[in-house]
């Protein structure tokens, strides 16, 4: 069963004015201090996350002594941290391997191994290993016996945008203008598209961020396959837009499709990475449609997307061939002619049960969770209230439960749940005011949490 440690709970207190220091009560903010200054930022456990195959977790922290960040490992069953690898040691370590850019503050760490990460830093991926003792005690403060070893595992373009990492962390994604690439050992810089209409738009997020999309590019679970968005605007009307950088200001004009205008035309592409090949799915008409919330089977083999007409009132759930691009089935539809369908959330698919996935839908006016059968049947609504299921953190009990984050303990908290998969009483894991995130374990049998807690009761709310 899931549980939660007192030594795995930091909590971050919000912070009264009378709290702050005391220079900055006796002055006025300078814009360098609201937007630079550290010490006048709440504080927080950035990169906080769990370490796979083990029981340790790691974090950033400015590290008191040197002015600079590092990075903290530390372990489920100990107070203490276990490691801590100090920004200056990873930067000497990469400039020693041929990177040429010095960070300012710890980048990225995605975690391989218990002592084995990936970072994207000078547009190249770095594999970084390193002993599980090579930097003891608190803040720095120990001797290094062997430092970290970074291996360059591919470059990418110095140009390129919307950088994402697949699921294996060996390949890269990104766009650079109006098209789409990949790198990856051996295959560095690949074109995905040839587009040359800067009006077709690959691999960037569509139909202006809404229904939940916030990118472009959706990698198969080993990252064999990798699905994108084509964005055709050609159709749509310029809007100016002002920039004030250069001087005299300049209008720069956007596509913008403006309320009963034509609007542009997006479709689903597949690229293998084997062949090198891309199919497009199927969606068929009418082509101005909102294609969102992609999500893939654990198999590779199909791709969900939530189909929304132009007048977002009526919403198709369908499964397409991820091989051909063709259309399996639709599986649910939701309407609602009084006011809209608002889907936001891909399909979740149950671990080591391919054939059921959690939906969230407002179809009762409030988010609450559902689980599906992939022949399009609905076995039970799992949660339900006047409240909303803000946000799923995973599976535990062997995959028997769900996690999650909602309001139903009051609008202005965010507290964590638990719910069986075959229904029941939802259970709560936080009972204390405040609002919570929590982090899993990779075994589902602990949680990392942060708590803000309200300094007055009377922010609690009811």
């Amino acid at each position: 069963m899931l549980h939660f440690t007192s030594r795995l709970s930091f909590v971050l207190v919000l912070a009264l004015v009378s709290q702050l220091p005391a220079r900055a009560q006796q002055q006025r903010l300078t814009m360098e201090d609201a937007f630079l200054n550290r010490s006048l930022q709440p504080q927080n456990l950035r990169q906080l996350t769990w370490i796979p195959g083990s029981a340790s977790y790691s974090y950033v922290r400015p590290n008191a002594f040197k002015g600079q960040d590092e990075l903290v490992i530390g372990n489920a069953q100990s107070e203490k941290p276990t490691a801590t690898v100090p920004l200056a040691f990873l930067n000497s370590a990469l400039k020693a391997a041929g990177n040429n850019l010095e960070a300012s503050s710890f980048p990225t760490v995605q975690w391989t191994k218990p002592n084995e990460f990936v970072l994207l830093s000078d547009h190249q991926a770095w594999r970084v290993e390193f002993a599980s003792k090579s930097f003891q005690g608190e803040m720095g403060s120990g001797t290094s016996t062997s430092g970290p070893v970074p291996v360059r595992l591919f470059g990418y373009d110095s140009a390129a945008e919307n950088v994402e990492l697949d699921p294996t962390k060996t390949r890269v994604a990104y766009t650079k203008a109006q098209n789409l690439y990949i790198s990856l050992p051996g295959r560095e810089n690949e074109a995905v598209t040839q587009e040359s209409n800067p009006g077709i738009v690959n691999g960037q997020a569509a139909h202006r961020s809404e229904f939940g999309i916030t990118k472009g590019t959706f990698w198969s679970p080993q990252g064999q396959k990798l699905a994108f968005y084509r964005m055709d605007q050609t159709m749509v009307t310029d809007y100016p837009i002002v920039t004030v950088l250069p001087a005299p200001a300049q209008a720069v004009p956007i596509k913008y499709p403006m309320a009963g205008d034509k609007s542009h035309e997006v479709t689903v592409g597949v690229y293998d990475l084997n062949t090198r090949k891309t199919v497009f799915l199927q969606t068929g008409e009418p082509r101005e449609q909102y294609l969102t919330n992609l999500s893939w089977s654990p198999d590779e083999k199909f791709i969900y997307v939530a189909v929304l007409n132009r007048a977002q009132n009526h919403m198709w759930l369908r499964q397409y061939d991820a091989a051909s691009g063709a259309l399996v089935k639709t599986l649910f539809e939701e309407q609602d002619d009084k006011t809209f369908v608002e889907p936001l959330h891909p399909v979740q698919f149950v671990p080591g049960h391919a054939g059921q996935f959690l939906w969230q839908t407002q179809r009762d006016g409030y988010n609450h969770l559902y689980l599906y059968s992939t022949s399009g049947k609905l076995l039970r609504q799992l949660t339900k209230g006047p409240w909303q299921v803000t946000d799923v953190l995973g599976f535990a009990d062997n995959n028997r439960e769900i996690v999650f984050q909602s309001t139903a303990a009051s609008p202005l908290q965010r507290r964590i749940y638990s719910v069986k998969l075959s229904g029941g009483k939802v259970r709560e894991l936080t009972p204390e005011a405040g609002t919570h995130t929590a982090t899993l374990s990779p075994t589902a049998t602990s949680c990392l949490t942060t708590s803000a807690r309200p300094p007055h009761p009377a922010l609690s709310g009811p």
